[in-house]
């Protein structure tokens, strides 16, 4: 079985006692012949806790929460993520409202904290948090936005009632709200798609007014290759842009379908070493740390897609 390990911290593993090198940044590629190896990832850092595991049958059913895993239909994907520890308490960022104390704050990781008159949130937010900044709506008094600053930016948003909810979370380039929401996000995806959406409010959650994907400027998508073209139709369609493009005539006419033949994908891959080379994976995800992945054949003639099987 092939096993690829990595983590979001410097580590270093071992496997049933042997020393296997650092998988801080990198992902470790290990062929393992043995039915329930015993895995050790041991911290660098000296914040983090060591993990032992078990690679059986009852890890692979729920493997616990700091774990990430793929299962890629042949082999396995574990990524092992910190608790982004900390060590000391700290206040980030804190506003005081006339009816609401909106708090973000550091100890033993990041978390933030809403109290209103009659209710309480905390929840612990998942990304090393640089910075942070509390603003408040003009228009949308009940609404509470939250950036979130670190090597990524995550805006979450929050009503404020008899009970406070969140409302929205995502990871964005920017985010502006004022009577609406305005999000822009840039992927790192073939394509460099940016996506700005228009969101509404109903007063219970947001909705989608208006969505313009656009691509980068150097990205020519006639001239893709055969081999690029299944990878820029899928991120195409993740992306929520023209993806019919792609699509050779008789395909085109089912396009809609295509949603639904190839399901609630999150991501797209290449296939791995177990694989046939004219396979494409798609992501799924099955559980909340647990990932699938399912594999395609694009049929290409004259530059489209004209079949795809599974």
């Amino acid at each position: 079985m092939y096993y690829y390990f990595s983590s979001n911290y410097p580590a270093v593993i071992k496997l049933n006692g042997i020393y296997y090198g650092t998988i801080h940044n990198a992902v470790k590629s290990l062929r393992i012949d043995d039915d329930a190896p015993f895995v050790e990832v041991c911290p660098l850092n000296g914040k983090e806790n060591p993990t032992c595991l078990l690679l059986d049958k009852d890890f692979f059913a729920r493997p616990p929460e700091q774990i990430i895993l793929t299962d890629m239909g042949g082999g396995y994907m574990l990524k092992f993520n910190g608790g982004f520890t900390t060590q000391e308490f700290k206040v980030i960022s804190q506003q005081k409202y006339s009816d609401a104390v909106v708090t973000a704050f550091s100890e033993n990781g990041y978390k933030l904290s809403i109290e209103t008159q009659g209710d309480f949130l905390a929840e612990n937010i998942q990304m090393q948090v640089n910075s942070c900044e509390i603003v408040r709506s003009e228009k949308l008094k009940n609404l509470v936005a939250v950036y979130f600053y670190g090597e990524k930016t995550l805006f979450n948003a929050y009503m404020l009632g008899a009970k406070i909810s969140k409302v929205f979370s995502r990871e964005v380039q920017s985010a502006e709200l004022s009577d609406k929401l305005i999000t822009v996000e840039s992927l790192s995806d073939m394509a460099k798609h940016k996506i700005t959406t228009e969101w509404v409010f109903s007063g219970e959650s947001f909705s989608v007014k208006s969505k313009k994907v656009e691509s980068a400027e150097g990205f020519i998508r006639e001239k893709l290759s055969d081999k690029l073209l299944p990878y820029a139709f899928l991120e195409e369609m993740l992306a929520g842009g023209d993806y019919a493009y792609y699509l050779g005539a008789s395909v085109k006419e089912n396009a809609d379908r295509l949603i639904e033949y190839l399901g609630e994908f999150i991501g797209v891959m290449p296939p791995p070493v177990f694989r046939d080379i004219d396979e494409v994976g798609l992501i799924y995800n099955s559980y909340k740390n647990l990932y699938t992945v399912k594999y395609f054949r694009f049929e290409i003639a004259q530059g489209k897609i004209v079949n795809i099987s599974c």
